[in-house]
């Protein structure tokens, strides 16, 4: 539904400007189209989809739901443990869902911030 050359979509309207960095809630995964293939013509805001722009990106570990350490780790709260599926609930740190809501610190964190995180060595009693 992004039409590239445009910054648009064609959920929303011909005036909203999109960034690439964005996401809402209607996001389907697929090839970007170009405006000699489609047009802004839909009528949904961006407040409506849930629009966002996150320029670190919207994988779950930037996210407030996702348990990155501790007894819940590479979970969801969102996500039932007893769900189906041959993972048990455990969800990868790079997937992504239209639940996504910034975590205040994580999701600005860049990659090399996570890596330095998941490397430091444990210190008790902090």
């Amino acid at each position: 539904m992004w039409i590239s050359d445009k910054e648009q979509c064609t959920i929303h309207g011909p005036n909203d400007v999109l960034k690439a960095l964005g996401t809402c809630g209607y996001w389907i995964k697929g090839h970007p189209i170009t405006s000699n293939e489609g047009s802004a013509h839909g009528n949904v805001t961006k407040a409506a989809s849930g629009y966002e722009v996150n320029r670190q990106g919207f994988s779950c570990k930037r996210c407030k739901a996702f348990e990155p350490k501790g007894e819940g780790k590479g979970r969801c709260k969102l996500v039932k443990a007893e769900g189906p599926g041959y993972d048990r609930g455990n969800i990868h740190p790079n997937g992504c869902c239209a639940a996504w809501t910034a975590d205040p610190r994580r999701s600005k964190m860049s990659n090399d911030a996570f890596t330095a995180l998941e490397t430091a060595p444990r210190i008790r009693g902090m």
